[in-house]
This record gives structure tokens, C-alpha cells and sequence, in this order.
């Protein structure tokens, strides 16, 4: 049996930006059922993101910020197309970029539930 993974320094590379996770398909699945606890929610004007959302969250998120019919919404490839021709690829970096800092400022305790 080889060394366990080196859990705290990975925690804190994470945590400082130093390196960037690839997260799976399932990894909005992890610690919530998507059917009973929403991924955000608007508070006081604004999106707070508590979770990560699943493919097909993000496609709907897109498309209700572009005003897009519902008869026209599609998955998240073709979501995030349309999200970028409207409204330019400046601000969907942008807008997920924050996005992604509001959920870092609540970073989730590492694998083995220990803190370094």
C-alpha cells in the first residue's frame, strides 16, 4: 500500500489559487440533492452560490440571465454559446470568474474532514 495523499498540501494550493481542481461530473452531487437544495439563491439583489450547480443548472442559469424563451434552452454547451454571443466572452469570464470567488471565500473541508 503506497503514501497517502498529502491532503493538507493540496488544501492549501487549492486554497491560494496555486493550483486549479478538475472537478468530475458528480462533484455538485457530493453534499446535496439538486431536487431539494438549490445551488444559489438571490440575496438582496444578488446571486449567492452555495454549492456547485450541475451541468444542467448552469445551462438554465445562462439562459435566464440572457432573457433566452425557455422553448429554446438546451444544454450547457449550447447555453454558454449563446451566453457568450450576447453578451460577449469578456463578461461571461467575467461573471464566472466572480462566481467562482464567492464560492472560494467558503472553501469545503478537505476529503478526510480534517483541516490542516
Amino acid at each position: 500500500m503506497g503514501l497517502p495523499p498529502p491532503y493538507p498540501v493540496i488544501y492549501e494550493a487549492v486554497v491560494t489559487g496555486a493550483v486549479i481542481p478538475f472537478l468530475g461530473a458528480g462533484a455538485p452531487l457530493y453534499s446535496r440533492n439538486p431536487t431539494v437544495t438549490p445551488w444559489y439563491q438571490r440575496q438582496q439583489g444578488a446571486d449567492v452560490i452555495s454549492h456547485l450547480p450541475t451541468a444542467g443548472e448552469l445551462a438554465r442559469y445562462l439562459a435566464l440571465k440572457t432573457q433566452l424563451p425557455e422553448s429554446e434552452y438546451g444544454e450547457l454547451t449550447k447555453m454558454a454559446q449563446y451566453y457568450e454571443a450576447v453578451s460577449g466572452s469578456v463578461l461571461l469570464k467575467k461573471r464566472l470568474r466572480r462566481d467562482r470567488r464567492r464560492r472560494a471565500r467558503r472553501p469545503p473541508p478537505p476529503p478526510d474532514g480534517r483541516r490542516p
